[in-house]
């Protein structure tokens, strides 16, 4: 059991890690183009962005679902790379079909993924909102001074 919560920790800190790296990056993005986001027209601007920022963060959730999946491969846990990435996916996303699972003695692992897909998709989400309302929010203030 420890081991598996020991696992557990390292790859949930190594997926936050590319996450929050990945996010900052994202709001580095925004940021050096905020001057043309504010700038009209505003609503397709905005549309840009969440198009943008939805793949980015589709981009995130997938390179966290490799990570645990190549972890459960290297594992000796499933035998394709392919049941590996399908679990992932389904467990990260708390789908938790059920035709898939982890040899008992390492289920734990399977909810640590759980919690894992939780708290990144929370915090992705989160991200996502602040920064489609940071440029909504400029673009109120420009159209105001007009």
């Amino acid at each position: 059991m420890l081991g598996q919560i020991g696992w557990g920790a390292l790859l949930l800190a190594l997926t936050t890690v590319i996450a929050g790296g990945s996010a900052l990056l994202m709001m580095r993005f925004f940021h050096k183009r905020e001057a043309w986001m504010v700038r009209e027209p505003f609503d397709l601007k905005l549309i840009v962005a969440m198009i943008i920022a939805s793949l980015w963060v589709l981009f995130i959730i997938t390179a966290s679902v490799t990570v645990w999946a190549t972890a459960f491969r290297w594992l000796g846990l499933f035998s394709t790379i392919e049941e590996s990435v399908y679990f992932s996916l389904t467990v990260f996303t708390t789908l938790g079909f059920g035709d898939v699972l982890l040899p008992q003695e390492w289920r734990i692992l399977g909810v640590i993924a759980a919690v894992n897909g939780l708290i990144n998709v929370g915090v992705l989400t989160a991200i996502l909102i602040e920064t489609l309302r940071h440029i909504g929010e400029g673009q109120r203030q420009r159209r105001n001074r007009r």
